[in-house]
């Protein structure tokens, strides 16, 4: 969960998103609500 939240709180790092492997969910659609997939 560490990745995820540190990925979050860079709302801008659209280009350093990362998929958590323990939850495989695409954390860019969580980032600034900006979900290209």
């Amino acid at each position: 969960g560490g990745v995820k939240h540190g990925i979050i709180a860079t709302t801008g790092a659209i280009e350093e998103f990362d998929i958590n492997p323990s939850d495989l969910e695409p954390v860019i659609g969580t980032i600034g609500g900006k979900a290209q997939w």
